[in-house]
């Protein structure tokens, strides 16, 4: 009769690694995908994520596409001041507009105009939502012996909430050029 088990032996040593095996068969060339920027299926190679939308605008560039086209009254005449005239030649008359933001633009060049005088008043629906100062540009003319010299000079001028644009300060005797004057009736 044989006796019971006797105890596992100590571990021996590891053996030595045997030689690498063959190379395998190389798998098929990958798809070679180019983004399309029309491909609306999610779950295409070729699918564009989180692309931003272009507006029709965007993708014609022609003006007649754009949604909220910005709206204008276009050029009005105001109410020219007692002896104030429009200076005429390569200058714009005195007028303003008005977009459909609310925002207001003014231009010209006027004659005429003094210091404490009126030089238009624009119509209640484009009064200012507030009473402003804006320099603009006068013409002082000096006839000294014959020789005639032109300066141009800051003017001040005051855009009332009555929507009075008068004159308050400045050295001028020529035309007044109004600029691109702009406000907002809100």
């Amino acid at each position: 009769m044989a006796g019971p088990q006797g105890p596992t032996g100590a571990q021996g040593t590891q053996g030595a690694t045997g030689p690498q095996g063959q190379t395998g068969l190389t798998g098929p060339q990958g798809p070679s995908v180019q983004p399309d920027w029309n491909e609306s299926n999610t779950s295409a190679l070729d699918y564009i994520q989180n692309k931003p939308v272009i507006s029709a605008v965007g993708l014609s560039g022609n003006y007649t596409d754009l949604l909220n086209k910005p709206t204008s009254t276009g050029w009005l005449t105001p109410v020219l001041g007692t002896g104030i005239t429009n200076v005429g030649g390569n200058y714009a008359p005195a007028a303003y507009l008005q977009q459909g933001n609310g925002l207001c633009w003014l231009r010209g060049a006027v004659s005429g105009a003094k210091v404490g005088g009126t030089i238009l008043t624009v119509p209640a629906a484009y009064y200012p939502a507030f009473t402003f100062d804006e320099y603009c540009m006068g013409v002082q003319t000096t006839n000294t012996l014959g020789a005639v010299s032109t300066s141009y000079n800051p003017v001040l001028i005051n855009l009332s909430k009555a929507g009075v644009l008068s004159v308050v300060s400045g050295s001028f005797n020529g035309m007044i050029e109004l600029g691109m004057i702009c406000w907002t009736t809100s």
